[in-house]
């Protein structure tokens, strides 16, 4: 269950940065070489949903240390249980820019 978890705050990376990636390499391509409004809010949905699955690792990391001082005595599991759960509400928030950066970029064509 923990590697599933994992994955699923990885591919909050990877679905950002691919996009981002995409994007920058649609704006670049532009004969125009202006990019619109909603291209730009779109990349910083994207960029902004790279930053929260980066921080949601590194505090998905820290509720696993506090699980695991749980096993060994050291600290409660409730402990463990709040940092975890604020993990996956940050990986959720870094879904939810991808959704948004999403509907930002098709807007642009319209």
């Amino acid at each position: 269950m923990m590697q599933l978890g994992y994955m699923a705050l990885r591919n909050t990376i990877t679905i950002n940065g691919a996009a981002v990636i995409a994007l920058l390499t649609f704006i670049g391509n532009r004969s125009e070489g202006k990019a619109k409004v909603e291209l730009v809010s779109a990349l910083q949905y994207y960029g902004l949903g790279v930053v929260m699955g980066v921080v949601a690792i590194a505090i998905g990391y820290f509720a696993q240390n506090a699980l695991l001082d749980h096993m060994k005595g050291i600290r409660t599991r409730r402990m463990g249980d709040v940092i975890a759960n604020i993990s996956i509400f940050i990986a959720f928030g870094s879904y939810a820019c991808f959704i948004l950066g999403s509907f930002c970029a098709t807007q642009s064509f319209k």
